[in-house]
């Protein structure tokens, strides 16, 4: 079963933006409201994906099964079955920031379970300019990865690692 999950941040995450956005998810909610937002220190990110918004969607880690990177909270998404053909895309984006020339996205990801990666998942952080953080069309890919490229230190891809992804000029 192919899935992709189109994201503007990944599952469990530890978040730097110099000075732009630093969330370490401690003050996240257990679920995001009746309209989809996580209320938190950084502000309102919203939870959506492109069906429901049923569950299972981004989640906050449950201890210890799924470890955070740093303090005791991460946001992941959970994994689902859609069926056949059908594709889950489980947002989780971030309030809107202005970002200047040569800045950085720094996050941590890892898997939470051991095995195979699925060929056919997808992870993308994607940029948008419109003021509507719902407006899934605005957005574009930025960078993407599949599950065996978001975790490679060890072969369980359960160690965090860091992506760093630049910024160029005309990502604003």
């Amino acid at each position: 079963m192919k899935k992709n999950f189109l994201l503007i941040l990944m599952g469990l995450i530890s978040f730097s933006g110099f000075a732009q956005l630093d969330e370490d998810f401690e003050a996240t909610p257990d679920s995001p409201d009746a309209s989809g937002v996580w209320t938190m220190t950084s502000g309102n990110w919203l939870v959506k994906d492109n069906r429901l918004n049923e569950a299972p969607n981004w989640e906050i880690n449950p201890l210890p099964t799924y470890p955070a990177n740093n303090g005791t909270k991460a946001a992941f998404v959970n994994r689902e079955n859609t069926g056949q053909g059908v594709y889950a895309e489980e947002w989780l984006i971030t309030p809107q920031r202005n970002i200047p020339a040569n800045r950085q996205l720094r996050f941590f990801t890892r898997q939470t379970l051991v095995g195979s990666p699925d060929p056919g998942t997808l992870y993308q952080i994607r940029v948008s300019s419109d003021p509507v953080q719902g407006n899934l069309a605005a957005y574009t890919v930025l960078a993407e990865y599949t599950e065996a490229q978001l975790s490679t230190i060890t072969a369980d891809q359960l160690d965090y690692e860091e992506k760093v992804i630049n910024f160029d000029a005309s990502v604003t």
